[in-house]
């Protein structure tokens, strides 16, 4: 499952990162040298040509350990996370694998085309009713310094945006309520939202907790 850190080293590795430079200049980016305009590139690109699709059921082996002792039962999980190539080649997935795609295409144009990296998470957000959610979200710095959210979300067809449409960054205790009610507004409950950061292959969590608390420390860091 996607929360693995083999998962991640696998999603996230530098071979896919890499991967998708041609991909994004061919296709996706329509001016690189602007990095906003660039991310609201790649979220549109996303959302017209990756379809939603839930996952498929996936066998998982026995451990070393059940083998041993003949532990030996059929398992599946419905909880994967396909690399950027896989969704590419699919041209589809659901929330985790469009996140992951954002995700790994936003930091493969920082790095191999605009030439400078930034601060990128993964949010996942946990609905009362059990179910879970993907997202990417960053920090920005506004113009009285304080620390603004941006929501990139294709899964969820939910950018930050102004009045015009266009990727924004917004006061993090307006955005992620913003975003709360876009969520009550398809039925679903907020309840907890974790925000992690991936550093050498590894998804380290920052926060977990209330939107309220998930603001306080956006806006605090």
């Amino acid at each position: 499952t996607w929360y693995l850190n083999y998962t991640v080293k696998r999603v996230f590795s530098d071979e896919e990162l890499e991967g998708l430079r041609d991909l994004l200049m061919s296709e996706v980016l329509t001016n690189p040298k602007y990095i906003w305009e660039s991310l609201q590139d790649i979220y549109e690109w996303i959302v017209s040509n990756i379809e939603y699709a839930y996952d498929e059921p996936f066998p998982c082996p026995p451990s070393f350990e059940d083998l041993v002792y003949g532990n030996v039962e059929y398992k599946v999980t419905y909880d994967t996370m396909m690399s950027p190539s896989e969704v590419l080649s699919l041209g589809q997935g659901d929330c985790d694998d469009q996140a992951a795609l954002a995700y790994a295409m936003i930091k493969s144009y920082e790095r191999y085309i605009y030439g400078k990296e930034y601060t990128l998470w993964l949010m996942r957000i946990d609905f009362t009713d059990g179910i879970a959610h993907l997202a990417v979200a960053f920090p920005a710095i506004g113009s009285n310094n304080q620390t603004l959210l941006t929501i990139i979300d294709p899964g969820g067809h939910y950018i930050t945006k102004d009045i015009y449409g266009r990727i924004d960054a917004k006061d993090p205790f307006i955005e992620l309520d913003n975003y709360k009610d876009y969520w009550a507004d398809s039925g679903y409950t907020v309840g907890t939202v974790t925000l992690y950061e991936i550093r050498d292959g590894i998804a380290y969590v920052l926060v977990s907790g209330s939107i309220h608390e998930v603001a306080s420390y956006i806006a605090s860091h």
